[in-house]
């Protein structure tokens, strides 16, 4: 996503949300999804819900690992604190 931005000098005009699915989609973890973003300027907004499969469709849950969790909150607050803008959805 970096780069694609980066090519079209959209970089500092853009923001991204961040889903925790769609990074597992991608074969990443959330944490690492996060940590590029904050790196790179790029972090807007974050969806932590997660998703399980079941005989109804998909069951959307409220995130439970705690060190995933707290891994994620780092890359968030530490780059700086307090952020400017963006949101977090539960």
């Amino acid at each position: 996503m970096y780069g694609f931005l980066k090519r079209y000098g959209l970089e500092k005009e853009v923001k991204v949300n961040i889903r925790a699915n769609h990074a597992l989609l991608a074969g990443h973890t959330f944490e690492h999804e996060i940590a590029l973003a904050a790196a790179h300027g790029i972090l807007g907004s974050l969806d932590v819900n997660r998703e399980t499969r079941c005989w109804a469709g998909t069951l959307i849950q409220f995130p439970n690992e705690l060190w995933s969790l707290t891994l994620s909150m780092y890359h968030v607050i530490r780059p700086a604190w307090p952020p400017k803008q963006g949101g977090m959805q539960f």
